[in-house]
């Protein structure tokens, strides 16, 4: 195809114009004589750059790099950083007010948390990682080790400081999940770490992590560090007197329920959605062991099954019970298999004493809302255990080893907000194809490529393929 005469002048010896995909490209050539040929076969080189009407030749950035030494060539990690900054700008703004004033640094908060989000990364290693992002030529701050345990201290005295922070997401009328994960600790030094029982049942020194997940923000809005030995439901008062939330519906776990804590939630005016364990007494399980459907009260639909129910009445609360016909199927079958496999756990005489329990899920609440949709609210609770699993893996935070109370509180909000960046992306993405190819993690990891490049005092952006690029861009937050 003749190149159109606007091209003429771009001319130059030793390279060719080739038209790709709407776009002129100058490249250098080269000509070598071919004894299988017996003829000069050119040879295409590097990419010089391309030509447009409007702006005449650019120089593509591979080729700059070449004229100038190595030495002198600054690369920056920039996709990744761009991308927490991104979709934690509303979250950083409340956070520079709840510090301003203060002596500490937000940026630093938010550099170490943003540290923490992208390589997981421990104290001694966050300044090495940092001094690679383009944005600590951006930002004229430290992390080194001296500089982040005089952090955390100052985040440990400035409880205040951060319950503005929280402040900033308000919660009323909203559903709330709340539950609390142990943190194992090493640390004999920290009143807060104490000896606990944890999910396996074990007794080891740990602190507790009390959270409360917002179902509408779908993220983390409240933490706190309690004690190892004090369990949910004598940390729950104080929690949300310090939360400061009223009118909400709290969704707790099965661990949750009992009398002191449901008069607190009275007191409090608050709404709740508490499951039941299968053997509390408040369960009546007499339309069940009728074997009737007819002694139930109805039947919805959810998530491709159907699910019946019925209600009883505790002082003014109701008491709905689900039963999932498929769901009782799964576990009498797994019940059997264990009869086999552990003969001495379960046997034929505790089947039949927990047949009719199979399949159900019982839940008190104060609520009015119809039970498909208190059902539903239940079921939601799945995102806070996800918080969790998050805290716990992404961030290879399942123990600790800060060796005093003040950074032990610092490092839990440094990994507070690293949990909220999470959040902001996975809620982002959720609706989105890439997620159900690659995780989050493996996607902030693959942002790590997007990087800068510093030539004659000049940041330019690395070329990646069209591929990357479009991954990339779906991460990024709308502008």
């Amino acid at each position: 195809m003749p190149l159109p005469k606007w091209l003429e002048k771009y001319k130059q010896p030793k390279t060719e114009i080739r038209y790709l995909n709407g776009t002129y490209y100058q490249y250098a050539v080269s000509y070598k004589y071919s004894p299988e040929l017996k003829r000069t076969k050119k040879i295409t080189g590097v990419l010089l750059g391309k030509i447009t009407q409007e702006e005449g030749f650019i120089r593509s950035n591979k080729d700059a790099l070449r004229d100038i030494p190595a030495g002198k060539i600054h690369i920056a990690e920039y996709g990744a950083s761009n991308l927490f900054l991104s979709h934690m700008k509303e979250e950083l703004s409340y956070l520079a007010d709840s510090f301003h004033g203060s002596g500490t640094d937000w940026r630093q908060i938010a550099a170490a948390a943003m540290i923490r989000w992208i390589y997981q990364s421990p104290i001694k290693m966050m300044d090495f990682h940092w001094r690679e992002s383009f944005y600590s030529t951006e930002w004229k701050i430290s992390l080194n080790d001296k500089q982040v345990s005089q952090l955390l201290r100052q985040l440990g005295e400035s409880r205040g400081r951060i319950l503005d922070y929280l402040s900033h997401f308000p919660v009323k009328g909203e559903h709330l999940l709340i539950d609390t994960t142990n943190i194992p600790s090493k640390s004999a030094r920290i009143d807060d770490v104490q000896p606990g029982y944890n999910r396996h049942y074990t007794f080891s020194p740990q602190s507790n992590l009390f959270f409360i997940f917002s179902a509408r923000l779908q993220m983390p809005v409240y933490y706190r560090v309690v004690p190892g030995n004090i369990r949910d439901v004598k940390s729950f008062a104080f929690s949300l007197l310090e939360s400061g939330i009223s009118d909400a519906v709290i969704v707790a776990d099965k661990g949750f329920h009992s009398k002191e804590n449901i008069r607190l939630l009275k007191e409090e005016s608050l709404q709740y959605v508490i499951p039941l364990r299968r053997s509390n007494s408040l369960i009546d399980y007499r339309p069940l062991e009728k074997g009737s459907k007819k002694e139930m009260t109805d039947y919805f639909e959810f998530a491709g099954r159907f699910i019946w129910f019925y209600e009883t009445f505790s002082d003014g609360d109701r008491v709905i019970t689900f039963f999932d016909e498929r769901l009782r199927v799964e576990e009498e079958h797994d019940y059997m298999r264990r009869i086999a496999s552990r003969p001495e756990e379960y046997t034929r005489e505790t089947f039949f004493e927990k047949q009719f329990e199979f399949g159900t899920l019982s839940c008190i609440t104060n609520l009015n809302d119809s039970a498909d949709k208190i059902y539903n609210t239940y079921k939601c609770r799945g995102q806070i255990e996800q918080v969790f699993d998050t805290y716990k893996n992404f961030l290879d935070a399942d123990r600790t080893y800060m060796q005093n109370e003040k950074a032990l509180q610092g490092w839990s909000f440094i990994n507070f907000l690293a949990i909220q960046a999470y959040y902001k992306l996975f809620t982002h993405l959720k609706d989105k194809p890439l997620l159900k190819h690659h995780s989050v993690s493996d996607l902030v990891h693959f942002a790590l490529k997007n990087r800068k490049l510093r030539l004659d005092d000049n940041w330019v952006d690395a070329e990646v393929t069209k591929k990357h690029l479009s991954i990339y861009l779906q991460t990024l937050p709308p502008k």
